[in-house]
């Protein structure tokens, strides 16, 4: 009876992901996925980066996109270089002394920068247009460009503080392979290493979960004013461009919010999970699932990143105008 009960205790602690999957899901999402979506990132935001620029610095909403398009922009780029050198890894073309492992792992330490000033950008531009649907006497003076800038500079610098805590804890370190006659530098971790992982995870947890939930009231607000703005279409066609200018601002905030709310719940599940499931990690009994929901996290959070200069083009006048005005010598 006991061994009935070891072997069903065993069963309950295997993989529900086969080696051929993972296999076809690191071709697909890793190796294929993953590089175009990073190029895409990289590429609409550099143009997104320059609309804004040419649109200049007339209020804030422009102030706090042209950060966002900056943090996803060096969000795909970092992604994009990680993906190339997957693909060379996985081809057995790697030369560097630099090991595959040290390489991901810098890469993820610093990528994991532009990815929380992404969230911190679009958690402040979503509070910032609701507070001008809310009171909209007292928000210019109050929720000053300054301020907001201020805002997202120290909550960037508080998600630095944290991460800097826990990839000091790995070292670089020299090793050898007599067989193939090589060194190479590693990575190695220090004693407190899982704790500190532990209080890295439950911090981006805690930003990640506020951001959302932060976001999402702000999405019902705006969608709320919205619907409450009679004849909407009636309303941005007329001759008041205030009033139209206003409602394109709303709809595109909505629009950014709600594509970065959709994006980034299954990031949650996946902290949840990995907080609560023993063995659901890149070493764990259920490594090849993890790997897996990991490979698609990056996926849909580069799409999240790639997606926003088709929102910009598609809700904002000035923006489309002043997009055409960049290839107009072409035409």
């Amino acid at each position: 009876m006991l061994r009935n009960n070891s072997f069903a205790g065993d069963a309950l602690k295997e993989d529900i992901t086969s080696e051929a999957t993972l296999w076809v899901a690191t071709i697909v999402l890793k190796f294929c996925t993953t590089t175009f979506l990073a190029l895409c990132s990289v590429v609409s935001n550099i143009v997104n980066i320059v609309v804004f620029c040419r649109m200049g610095f007339d209020g804030s909403l422009t102030q706090n996109f042209l950060g966002l398009s900056i943090a996803d922009c060096l969000y795909g780029c970092i992604w994009f270089i990680l993906s190339i050198g997957l693909i060379i890894d996985h081809f057995g073309l790697w030369k560097s002394a630099l090991s595959l492992q040290a390489f991901v792992k810098v890469g993820s330490a610093i990528c994991s920068i532009p990815f929380f000033a992404s969230i911190t950008c679009t958690t402040v531009i979503a509070v910032v247009r609701c507070c001008s649907v809310v009171m909209p006497f007292h928000v210019k003076a109050v929720v000053t460009p300054r301020r907001q800038a201020l805002a997202i500079i120290v909550l960037i610098s508080i998600t630095v503080v944290f991460s800097s805590y826990y990839f000091s804890c790995f070292r670089l370190d020299w090793q050898s392979n007599p067989q193939k006659n090589i060194s190479f530098i590693s990575i190695g971790a220090c004693e407190s290493f899982s704790m500190r992982l532990r209080i890295l995870d439950y911090y981006r947890s805690v930003l990640i979960y506020t951001s959302l939930i932060i976001i999402s009231v702000c999405l019902c607000i705006l969608i709320v004013s919205l619907r409450r703005s009679a004849n909407f279409k009636k309303v941005t066609s007329s001759a008041d461009p205030k009033m139209r200018r206003e409602l394109q601002v709303i709809k595109t905030v909505t629009l950014v919010s709600a594509i970065f709310v959709l994006c980034n719940m299954p990031v949650l599940c996946m902290a949840f999970l990995r907080q609560n499931l023993p063995g659901f990690n890149f070493d764990g009994y259920m490594r090849r699932t993890f790997g897996i929901l990991f490979m698609f996290h990056n996926v849909i959070t580069l799409a999240n990143s790639s997606v926003n200069i088709f929102v910009f083009y598609f809700s904002s006048s000035n923006y489309r105008k002043t997009f055409k005005g960049l290839f107009h010598s072409t035409y």
